[in-house]
């Protein structure tokens, strides 16, 4: 799920970020859309990102898993407003 909101890269559930091994990067607190502060656990970890391996911080939330601003950085979002409407994410041919 995208969260244009959030200025993370990545968030996943415990059991994805266990079964992935990812290495603990300690916490990080950030202000909800609720405006409420709140600590995540943090994971070091890299996603296969427009052709290129890219390091991405990795929230720990359970839920279904978003993806942040950080990492749809330097993207063009494109998506159909209705149920079951198709997204497309591609990257800019831009210097970042």
């Amino acid at each position: 799920m995208l969260d244009t909101g959030f200025t993370g890269y990545l968030t996943l559930p415990a059991a994805d970020i266990q079964q992935l091994g990812l290495p603990p990067g300690g916490e990080r607190t950030f202000r909800l859309a609720s405006g409420e502060l709140h600590t995540f656990e943090v994971y070091d970890g890299s996603v296969l990102w427009h052709g290129h391996s890219t390091e991405a911080l990795v929230l720990q939330a359970e839920g279904l898993p978003l993806i942040g601003m950080s990492l749809l950085w330097g993207s063009r979002v494109t998506f159909d407003a209705l149920a079951g409407g198709i997204v497309e994410i591609e990257a800019l041919a831009v210097d970042l």
